[in-house]
């Protein structure tokens, strides 16, 4: 009777944010930005907040870069 065994390392890194764009790059509050997150390897699933408030993210043609959009919160803390 022969037995073999083969031993292995899998090695798995988190996805990184690569990049973050808000058009537009300054909003007043109450108004709506556009959120696009770029990201070092293809993802299933993503979520996001600004200030609190979900952003609704959905899924490019390339899982990497995902888009949604936001209402900037008002906020008295100004």
């Amino acid at each position: 009777e022969a037995t073999e065994s083969t031993n292995f390392t899998l090695a798995q890194a988190l996805p990184t944010l690569t990049n973050a764009t808000f058009n537009p790059t300054h909003q007043a509050e109450g108004q709506s930005v556009t959120v696009t997150l770029e990201f070092d390897k293809a993802l299933q699933a993503a979520s996001a907040e600004l200030g609190g408030s979900a952003v609704t993210l959905t899924k490019t043609a390339d899982a990497k870069v995902w888009t949604g959009d936001v209402v900037v919160p008002v906020s008295s803390e100004l």
